[in-house]
């Protein structure tokens, strides 16, 4: 089964770019060496994302930003009912990993290693809409 995360980027987290979020995550992967990292646009959409793809598997990893991340915002704080993080409704900018199915958990590592890197960015907020929740590594 596949499943999401979003970063919610605070008003303490540094800038960001899907160039920048390429070279972290490239420095996160490097010793992946059947992994391929290309940009690419989506159907619909405007701005590049990034696929990482191993052989039988893929995530797709987004920067977003504006008005419908704003309301997405608004609509966690609600469905995570966090209010021990006040400004969690009114983030505007977010990094979206879509994973995909993985029934045979073979790159289950994979995973939790882009888990940290959301977890490790100063001022983010990673979403799990499965759980329904703000999760952390620590």
């Amino acid at each position: 089964m596949s499943f999401v995360l979003y970063a919610l980027l605070g008003e303490d987290a540094p800038t960001a770019s899907i160039e920048q979020i390429d070279t972290e995550l490239r420095r996160c992967f490097d010793q992946e060496h059947d992994l391929v990292v290309q940009f690419e646009v989506l159907p619909f959409a405007t701005e590049r994302s990034l696929r990482l793809r191993w052989p039988g598997w893929a995530v797709l990893v987004c920067y977003e930003e504006g008005t419908s991340v704003l309301a997405d915002s608004r609509e966690i704080q609600s469905i995570a009912g966090t209010p021990d993080i006040p400004g969690l409704f009114n983030i505007g900018r977010r990094i979206r990993v879509v994973f995909g199915s993985d029934d045979s958990r073979v790159y289950t590592n994979q995973m939790i290693w882009m888990m940290e890197y959301l977890c490790g960015i100063e001022g983010a907020f990673v979403f799990d809409p499965l759980r329904k929740e703000i999760i952390s590594l620590a």
